[in-house]
């Protein structure tokens, strides 16, 4: 099977589960980064964003020392909003999503089989050229009067429309 050519950030404070997760992703993704705390992931990611490279999804604990999982999401949502943020919690779902009101968070429940692990990274993925265009739009609306043809052109750079 062919690795999809993607940067993953992993952080977890547990050392055996983060090996765990990241020699199951790197068997997927050519390039998987990791990290024991939040504080080391969102280092890792301005370091990366400095260097002009992209990082479209994250996993991250919800529980960690240094900066929590929601802090960490928090950061990245205000530098990357497209950036697709997974956590991980053994925590109860619903504690996790009324702080992480995000579209671009989703939760995984702890313990968390790798396989999931693989399918649910996949699909963030897949989410995250959508997510970059729409953060275009909302930018275009911003920055420019707001008429027809902009949106028309925004709408015709979409990414998943055949160009002609």
């Amino acid at each position: 099977m062919d690795k999809t050519d993607v940067t993953i950030l992993v952080a977890e404070d547990d050392e055996a589960i983060l090996s765990m997760y990241c020699m199951s992703l790197r068997k997927r993704f050519k390039n998987v980064l990791e990290a024991t705390d939040g504080k080391e992931a969102w280092d890792i990611f301005q370091e990366e964003k400095r260097k002009n490279r992209t990082i479209p999804v994250v996993v991250t604990d919800a529980d960690m020392p240094r900066m929590d999982g929601l802090e960490l999401i928090h950061h990245i949502s205000k530098v990357s909003p497209a950036t697709q943020i997974l956590i991980v919690s053994g925590l109860y779902k619903g504690s996790i999503s009324i702080h992480s009101v995000n579209e671009n968070v989703s939760y995984l429940p702890k313990p968390l089989d790798v396989m999931l692990l693989n399918l649910a990274v996949s699909k963030a993925y897949s989410y995250y050229p959508q997510a970059v265009w729409l953060e275009k739009i909302k930018a275009e609306v911003w920055d420019r009067n707001f008429n027809e043809d902009a949106v028309l052109e925004i709408v015709r750079e979409a990414p998943w429309i055949k160009q002609e």
